[in-house]
Formats: structure tokens, sequence, C-alpha cells
């Protein structure tokens, strides 16, 4: 019996030494999560005071403005641009998910693919998303009939790639190498492996269904990285880690107590729901979408039914925030592209007077407005940063 009772007293002393060691590692692992998660909160988090906030003054930041107004021709005609991208020398408008247009970066008509739209064997039913070659061709994401189809300079079909069902539903496609393309959708990312012809991985998202298309964000390359930004009014912009196929936490944009988190909204809703509350919600702030270089990281926001744009300098460490005021000029927008640190927006001709400002702009790029009429094509504004 002795022995018995040495050896459950010993048993039972055992099992509290494992239970204190298992309770000391999960303390460690706690205490090392917080300190990790505080020391991303120190490096990559970024705070503003939106109560701080001056009328916009496009001069504190921008370096100058310039404009391309896109000509007007019975075929380069641009209902509703969806996507803008700036590759060789040349601006492609993707007009409504229909066909891109072609322009020189005098803003010079090329060509538009409105002729490659059909039911035909080397035709696309639909333009969901592109990609532009480094020898000019043109890659269209055609959903509707699961293919990628590329199209030369002269608008020849010279490939026409079949794709699974399993890639949709899709809202984006990105290609990342020869081999390798990323399909966006507001749930998840699917790396796609042209040769092996499958995905070869998915990337779940966080979302709300439905409110997936409240921000622009989504992928979008600049200074060669890849990064990520959910389509709800979410403050975190993601890097993505091509070798692994990762996502990984790259800024925020802290606005204290009026940090808005999306997973708080009730489930089942339609999108005017969300928007109508994001629009009535005063209280909040709603990141609709970040920017960033080497030393400035940069969001739009919407916040007491303004547009706000929020900037972090590393260089002078200092934040700033600017408000549009309704009706007031000069304003910013958010862009619809930001490469080689410039912001491209797609404007309207009516609506020049509202985000130009005359004092960074060349006296000829003031003449160029005078002759842009209201009924003529949208004009790129090009905003460099300083």
């Amino acid at each position: 019996m002795k022995q018995n009772r040495w050896h459950v007293t010993g048993t039972l002393k055992f099992s509290a030494f494992i239970s204190w060691l298992l309770s000391c590692f999960l303390l460690l692992f706690a205490w090392v999560g917080c300190t990790e998660e505080k020391e991303y909160a120190a490096k990559y988090m970024r705070d503003f005071d939106l109560d701080k906030s001056v009328q916009m003054d496009l001069s504190d930041f921008v370096d100058s403005i310039s404009i391309i107004p896109l000509a007007t021709t019975d075929a380069s005609l641009i209902k509703h641009p969806t996507r803008l991208a700036y590759v060789g020398g040349r601006f492609y408008i993707n007009d409504n998910q229909l066909k891109i247009l072609a322009f020189d970066r005098s803003g010079t008509f090329l060509f538009s693919t409105e002729t490659l739209a059909g039911e035909g064997p080397n035709e696309y039913s639909s333009c969901i998303d592109f990609n532009v070659l480094e020898n000019g061709n043109i890659e269209i994401f055609d959903a509707l009939k699961y293919k990628i189809r590329e199209y030369d300079s002269s608008l020849h079909c010279v490939k026409s790639i079949e794709l699974p069902k399993q890639v949709l539903p899709a809202s984006g496609f990105h290609k990342i190498s020869e081999d390798i393309c990323i399909f966006e959708d507001k749930a998840s990312l699917k790396f796609y492996s042209l040769a092996d012809r499958q995905i070869i991985k998915t990337v779940q998202l966080p979302f709300k269904d439905e409110m997936s298309t409240i921000a622009k964000a989504g992928l979008r390359e600049t200074n060669g990285e890849l990064y990520f930004s959910n389509r709800t009014p979410e403050s975190i912009l993601y890097k993505v880690d091509l070798e692994s196929m990762e996502l990984h936490p790259h800024y925020g944009f802290d606005f204290g107590n009026k940090n808005f988190d999306w997973r708080d909204l009730p489930e089942g809703q339609n999108v005017s729901f969300y928007r109508e509350y994001v629009i009535s919600n005063d209280s909040k702030a709603f990141v609709a979408d970040k920017f960033v270089t080497p030393n400035i990281q940069m969001c739009f926001v919407v916040y007491n039914k303004r547009m706000y744009f929020a900037l972090y300098d590393e260089r002078t460490g200092t934040s700033r925030t600017y408000y549009n005021q309704e009706y007031s000029k000069p304003q910013l927008m958010i862009p619809d592209l930001f490469q080689d640190n410039t912001f491209y927006y797609v404007c309207e001709p009516q609506f020049l007077d509202y985000v130009l400002d005359a004092r960074l702009m060349s006296s000829e790029s003031i003449r160029t407005i005078e002759s842009v009429k209201e009924d003529d094509n949208p004009v790129i504004v090009c905003y460099k940063l300083k």
C-alpha cells in the first residue's frame, strides 16, 4: 500500500508540475504575443487625430500638378473607368469591364479592344481585369468563358488559356510571374499555377458579405512590391509575400476612439444598408483606401460626412490630416492609380475646377484646361508628391 500511495502521490506531484510548466509557457507566449503586438504597434501603426485636421491644402504635400486630356473620338469614348494602368509610356483604361482603351502619355488615342468583344472563338465576353505584358501584349481575364486571352498590339489573339471553374468567383486578376497569377475574390486570394492548371494555395480573407465593395483597395503593385487591402473600411494594409504566398500586416492606421470595426456590423444585410451606414455614421472613421512609399504612409478616410486624407512622413516623424470641405476648391479625391510617387485621378471635365490648384500648375497646363470641353473624354490629373 505504501508503494501504491507513493506512486499516486508522485503522479499527482508530477501532474501538478506539468500543469505549472504549461501555465508558465502559456504566460510566456502571452507575454511574447503582447510584446510582439506592442512592437508592431510602435513600428507600423500610424496615429492620427482627426479633430486636428485642417482644410485641404494640396501645396503641403504635392510638388506639382499636370493634366492629360484623353482624346475624344467615336472609338475612344469612356463611360465608366474601373481601372487605370500606366505601362511602357501608355495609359490603359478598363471601361466598365467591357473594353480596354489605350492612350499614349500625351493622351492620344491608340486603340480599343471593343472590336474583340463578342462570342467568336478569339473574342472575349467579359473583361473583369487585365494585365499588360513586357512586350506590350494585353491579357484579358474573361470570367464568363473561364479564359485568359492574350492579344498583341495589332489586337490578334495569340494565346487563350482555359481556366477551371474553381477560380470563380473573382473580382480581380494579377499576374506575378510567367506561371503564377492571383485571382482576387471578396473572401479569398487564389494563387493559380498556369503550368499545373490548378489553384495551389488559397488565402482566406476577413470580410463581411455584401460589404466588400465599400472601399476601393484590393491588390495593388507599388515600387515593385505587391500590397493588398480589404475592400471593406479596414485600417490594415497587407504586404503579399510572393514566396510563401501569404499576407503580412504592413501598416495600420489608428484614429483612436474613432476607429471602426466592420466585424461588429450585423450579417445578412444588402450592400445599400452598409453604404448607408458608412454615410450616416458620423462618429466613426471608415478607411476607403491606402497607399505607401518607402518614406510615407497615406490613407483616405470617410468621417463626419467628409473625405479626409491622412499622411505620415517618416522623414520628419509627423502626421497630418486634411479634409475636403464640400464645394470647396481644391479637393483631393481617391486616385485611380499611384505610381512613381504620383497620384493619377481620372476626372470628368465638369469637375476639374474642384481638383486643380493653379499655384502648382505650369502656364501650359492652365492653357490646356481652357481648351477642354464639358462633353470631352475624361482628363487624367497627375499629382506629383513631394
